[in-house]
């Protein structure tokens, strides 16, 4: 039953943070328990598979609220064991919510180079790149950047390291080495021309 649930999260929390604010720890995670995670990720050609979210990162940030909420409790956070477990929530949560932010600006990248690449006057096409496709690209790959740098601070044995092979060797040419290609894609039209 859901008075159970809320007895079993609030004495997890009291274990894992600590007794200064678990209580405020648990109520954030018995708002996330069970299926009421985001999933920025699927089964795409193996685990973890990006899919390019057409959807602006402004309309999804609000579904990671909750991260907000929990970093917000850091600060009370008193004792060396609780915090390190604390921060390794709190940064898995980051990573999830910097995972959706870069499907968003995967989505924003491939509009953006779907502009210039159906422009039909190659001369354009550079110009049109510059202004649209290459700050979008930019933005990717910061938001990549700080998406993996999250990935890093919890991995913690040789096992997690698979993650990041995952996401490196799966992912990561999906998402980035193949909008390098796009981006490159537009010279070489107008080169030819």
């Amino acid at each position: 039953d859901r008075r159970q649930r809320q007895m079993c999260i609030r004495d997890r929390s009291l274990a894992q943070f600590g007794p200064t604010r678990h209580v405020e720890i648990a109520q954030i995670f018995e708002k996330i328990e069970s299926f009421k995670l985001p999933r920025p990720v699927n089964w795409v050609n193996g685990p973890g598979g990006f899919i390019a979210n057409n959807v602006p990162w402004s309309s999804v940030q609000a579904q990671y609220a909750f991260v907000d909420e929990l970093a917000s409790q850091r600060d009370f956070i008193v004792g060396k064991s609780y915090l390190e477990r604390f921060d390794f929530w709190l940064n898995s949560f980051q990573y999830m919510k910097n995972v959706a932010k870069v499907c968003c600006s995967w989505g924003f990248y491939q509009q953006n180079i779907l502009k210039v690449t159906s422009e039909p006057d190659p001369s354009k096409r550079i110009p049109l790149a510059n202004s649209y496709a290459l700050p979008a690209l930019v933005a990717l790959v910061s938001d990549w950047s700080t998406m993996i740098n999250y990935l890093h601070s919890i991995v913690k044995s040789p096992g997690e390291m698979g993650t990041i092979m995952n996401v490196e060797q799966h992912s990561m040419p999906m998402v980035i080495d193949l909008s390098l290609i796009h981006i490159s894609e537009p010279t070489r039209q107008a080169e030819i021309s």
